[in-house]
């Protein structure tokens, strides 16, 4: 209910016209938002405040908004890579009870402009509030609400030196802090994220993160000394809890421990639970489907190469089909035998290019290399037929 009045009141405050003339009593400023609780806020949000009492005018623009017009359109949009933000504008006081109500915290950095660099920035966004100009193709990495702010500042302040005070990291590092290595989420990202996000990012490319662009307010100076922000201000208190979300650890313990048990029960009996096998090759066959169509098929930075798609594969539904057929049988256990030597394979291949393995992945190739154990034991070994 609480997000649905966030939305609700989001909705009816867009600001859609942008005509303001700065004055020597304008003020700008940063404003950094934590982290929510769905995925989308989970790596925060920052925002451009306009304000000036005189005018009556105190906007936020916000170059994180995106709309869903047509939910399968935006749905098709986000797999291709195809997603377009746009620049938007509501009223501060909306947006602070907004952040409110989802318990998320604002922190606000007063930016020491010049009035001559006021009036550019202003300008730019004007431009950019033009119903022509507001809307942009967003990549995560290179170009969301954070690269905007900082392509702002970079190109109307003068002398600007960032300082920061962090270290490169490697892109997939960064996004591990957010959201964990053992969360359904983390899960589907590293799983989609190819060899590229193992590479270091340059401390000015790690901007792309709400929480950099809050670190380097915090340090940033001009070339005259000064500093860039003014003391930092919390606007709204972050009412959120932090805490691990390890979501994915049980079911997936639980589930390889049952693989297990089946296969052993399978080594006593002489029985062939096909069931069995019919599952893992339908769940992988459609991680593999989703996967193959990021590498290969969609535009989205840091997904090529990717060494998840050597065994997770759209083939694995074909001979999920072919299990149907008594007859055919026979060619999927190989196929399963082949598929858990490309599993291993997998993961030597990761370690030589240097592409990082979540943990919950190693259960997952377990399962893989545990039935095609099974395979290779019963129809290579014993040449059995169950």
């Amino acid at each position: 209910m609480k997000k649905l009045l966030v939305l609700i009141l989001f909705f009816f405050v867009g600001y859609q016209s942008f005509s303001f003339v700065p004055t020597d009593n304008t003020r700008l400023s940063i404003l950094v938002c934590s982290p929510g609780e769905d995925l989308y806020a989970k790596f925060g949000h920052a925002a451009l405040r306009i304000c000036d009492e005189e005018q009556n005018f105190d906007f936020v623009f916000d170059y994180g908004t995106f709309s869903i017009e047509d939910i399968f359109q935006f749905v098709g949009n986000f797999f291709t890579g195809k997603t377009y933000y746009l620049l938007d504008a509501k009223d501060y006081r909306y947006t602070t009870l907004a952040y409110s109500f989802e318990g998320r915290g604002i922190v606000e950095y007063p930016l020491n402009l010049t009035f001559e660099e006021k009036k550019e920035v202003c300008n730019f966004v004007r431009i950019n509030m033009l119903p022509q100009n507001r809307e942009y193709l967003y990549n995560f990495f290179y170009d969301n609400c954070a690269t905007r702010l900082r392509d702002i500042l970079q190109t109307h302040v003068g002398g600007l030196s960032w300082n920061a005070s962090y270290d490169e990291e490697r892109w997939r590092s960064v996004i591990l802090r957010y959201v964990g290595q053992t969360s359904w989420a983390s899960l589907g990202i590293h799983l989609a994220l190819g060899v590229p996000t193992d590479t270091l990012a340059a401390k000015e490319e790690l901007l792309f993160l709400p929480d950099a662009i809050a670190s380097v307010c915090e340090t940033a100076t001009r070339n005259d000394g000064r500093k860039l922000c003014g003391p930092a201000q919390v606007v709204v208190e972050s009412n959120l809890e932090s805490g691990k979300d390890d979501g994915a650890v049980v079911p997936l313990v639980l589930f390889f421990i049952l693989i297990l048990i089946l296969t052993t029960l399978e080594f006593y009996k002489k029985r062939w639970f096909v069931a069995l096998d019919v599952l893992l090759f339908v769940v992988f066959g459609i991680l593999g489907c989703v996967l193959w169509f990021l590498s290969f098929v969609s535009i989205h930075s840091f997904v090529y190469p990717n060494c998840n798609t050597l065994w997770l594969t759209p083939f694995h539904l074909i001979f999920a089909l072919l299990l149907f057929i008594p007859s055919l049988r026979k060619y999927a256990e190989w196929y399963l035998l082949f598929a858990s030597i490309m599993a291993i394979v997998y993961v030597i291949i990761s370690l030589v290019v240097g592409q990082f393995i979540p943990k919950l992945v190693y259960l997952l190739l377990a399962i893989m290399v545990v039935r095609g154990t099974r395979a290779l034991y019963f129809h290579v070994l014993k040449k059995e037929k169950l």
